[in-house]
């Protein structure tokens, strides 16, 4: 049909072109290879960590992927992926929302293969979900499986929206040649949930089901893992204040270890080894472990989540995760976190190798293991030596968009923090004094002044965060003398200013040291004892006092006609004008060397009162009102407290 010079419109026969032929049949072609494999073999496998509740659609291919750097398509980050997905989840919100808005992440995409209800699991434990899909081989550079984006988009009973990126698994028993492909993920929220994958390449994208999340009181699914207080807990995470805080509303103090650094390397020995060191630190109350995962050229070179025996090997190999290792490192995190002790993973060792990449590597390291509900990530150690501040704060840009749970984001470096307001960081790491020092010998400062300054300048950023101090000269021998110096220059300093600590010393177990984790021991029960003071106390709620205090060392944390912490180096006697007429304080004597209570008697507000510690060793005065409310209403102002010491 052709138009006329009048305007009409008249049929004219005209001899067909060749090429026309040709593309009508390459889309004909096309047409029907796309619905062959939208059909096709394809094998996604649902289970519990206990093996129950399997679901299997048979198949097979074999996975051509390009070579080369990753493209956009290939590597966006959740968020990316989600905001190209069709609308299907409903409106309504939950109080248990995950930080990040639903919004963030638009909702589920459609579901090609229906595989309707694949069982039942325990509210808080790991939902661990199979993809058998292209046959690939985990060590082919030209068909590399790890660069291949699979993600998978969750749904809640209230609307909540988690999108998870998943991870090649070779053989799924630590082979590198296999078709499986995991994603982790853990409901916080009972009730119904759905799920669909989403991925560039078509075999792995487009598979959706429900599954019910019990109660943990009434779950009807047993699992192969510990039972864990983290279960319950749900995930920690920062909630705009100086402490971070779990899914349940309950605060959490750091009372950490920072050594060794090469935990999952050469460092104690064996995974049954690494177990029982685990089994200790939680007898004697820590309940964070620093974990170096990558320190090629670093420090101890004996860490790496890639494939190869040496370090040199593994830089050629820095896009090829060695899943063998990794399936022990997510052992050995489950047992950890079994054991009631934060994951604080640090991602890279002071001046060490970053030529690999770093977008790879944190989904890898995200898809494993930011399932797991109490995690701190950390940028690396003593970044600052490798990475500008920039580079610092787009790297933890990279996390949190990774991270749909939204665990916190630390990087570990030498004050003052300069990331002040900055969203992308949830809690400082740092290290005021070089850890390379002799904690005997040298002179520590004053290190309740190092926590109340970034406090206070994080407020002033209008973004509290927490406090961490997180390494200090080192530890080189445990005496009366050395437990005494870390109680008065560090702990109480620390934690009475509202810090948190990680303690630093000099291992047997490759830094070429003498001290083990039981030599440690007494250090380790005082800090305990610290903490589980402070716990049994509304810490969140408390500020240091340090200007009302008078007497060298003295420290005090309170808060206004409800508690105050008084701690005196050298015991001695103390004058406290407390406020509330008509307020009853309990008052107590607090052993720091064995965490006794040594209760001794009431005493009213309204007046100034003196206290007298048992000997001139070091004590804390507990001044406490039984109702916890102050009165004429709550305020954060303190009394004056004034300490004189014999």
């Amino acid at each position: 049909m052709i138009l006329t010079k009048t305007g009409t419109f008249q049929l004219k026969h005209t001899k067909p072109n060749n090429w026309i032929i040709i593309i009508a049949l390459v889309a004909v072609i096309a047409l029907f290879i796309g619905l062959t494999l939208l059909r096709g073999e394809f094998i996604p496998t649902l289970t519990s960590t206990s093996g129950a509740n399997t679901m299997q659609v048979p198949g097979g291919v074999i996975l051509a992927e390009p070579s080369g750097e990753p493209s956009n398509t290939l590597f966006q980050t959740p968020r990316q992926m989600a905001s190209q997905a069709a609308s299907q989840v409903p409106a309504e919100t939950s109080s248990q929302q995950p930080s990040k808005s639903p919004t963030d992440v638009n909702p589920l995409p459609v579901v090609v293969n229906d595989l309707g209800q694949v069982g039942t699991y325990s509210q808080g434990s790991r939902v661990e979900i199979v993809l058998e899909g292209p046959l690939a081989d985990g060590t082919n550079q030209t068909a590399n499986p790890f660069r291949v984006q699979v993600d998978v988009v969750f749904s809640g009973p209230d609307g909540q929206v988690y999108q998870v990126p998943a991870f090649f698994d070779g053989d799924g028993a630590g082979g590198m040649h296999g078709t499986v492909w995991k994603v982790r993920f853990r409901p916080e929220a009972p009730g119904q949930w759905k799920f669909v994958s989403t991925s560039s390449e078509i075999k792995l994208a487009g598979y959706g089901g429900q599954f019910e999340v019990t109660p943990t009181a009434n779950a009807q699914v047993a699992t192969d893992q510990p039972a864990d207080d983290f279960n319950v807990l749900g995930t920690l995470r920062y909630d705009g204040g100086y402490y971070l805080r779990f899914s349940n509303g309950e605060y959490w103090i750091k009372a950490g270890i920072d050594d060794p650094e090469n935990f999952l390397g050469d460092a104690i020995g064996d995974w049954n080894a690494k177990k029982a060191a685990v089994d200790y630190l939680s007898s004697k109350g820590v309940n964070s472990i620093y974990i170096i995962t990558m320190n090629i050229d670093g420090d101890d070179r004996d860490t790496w989540p890639w494939v190869g025996e040496t370090q040199d090997e593994a830089k050629a190999n820095s896009d090829t995760f060695d899943v063998a290792k990794l399936q022990q490192w997510e052992d050995l995190f489950t047992y950890i976190q079994a054991k009631g002790i934060v994951l604080h993973i640090v991602l890279t060792d002071d001046s060490a190798w970053d030529g690999f990449n770093h977008d790879l590597y944190y989904r890898e390291m995200v898809a494993r293991f930011g399932h797991h509900p109490a995690l701190i990530w950390n940028i690396g150690e003593e970044a600052n030596e490798i990475y500008t501040n920039q580079e610092q704060i787009d790297l933890a840009g990279k996390l949190k968009n990774l991270d749909t749970y939204d665990h916190p984001v630390a990087v570990h470096r030498l004050p003052i923090w300069p990331f002040f307001g900055n969203g992308n960081f949830d809690t400082t790491s740092i290290q005021p004094i070089d850890g390379g020092k002799d904690f005997t010998r040298t002179e520590l400062g004053d290190q309740n002044g190092v926590v109340i300054l970034h406090r206070e300048r994080s407020a002033s950023a209008g973004r509290p965060i927490p406090i961490m101090i997180d390494e200090l000269p080192r530890v080189t021998q445990v005496t009366e003398a050395t437990r005494f110096k870390l109680r008065s220059k560090v702990l109480y300093p620390v934690y009475f200013g509202g810090g948190n600590f990680e303690l630093h010393f000099y291992d047997v177990y490759g830094q070429g040291g003498t001290l083990s984790f039981q030599d440690l021991a007494p250090m380790l029960e005082d800090m305990r004892h610290v903490r589980e003071l402070l716990e049994s106390l509304p810490f969140h709620a408390m500020q240091p006092c340090d200007s009302l205090v008078s007497g060298s060392g003295t420290y005090c944390f309170g808060r206004h006609g409800v508690v105050y912490a008084i701690y005196l180096p050298t015991g001695g006697s103390i004058s406290v004008d407390l406020p509330g007429a008509n307020t009853t304080y309990n008052v107590s004597w607090i052993d720091p060397r064995t965490g006794e209570r040594h209760n001794v008697n009431q005493v009213i507000g309204g007046a100034e009162h003196s206290f007298h510690a048992p000997d001139s060793q070091d004590w804390v005065l507990i001044l406490q009102n039984p109702t916890g409310i102050a009165e004429g209403g709550l305020t954060y102002f303190l009394p004056f407290v004034s300490a004189n010491s014999q």
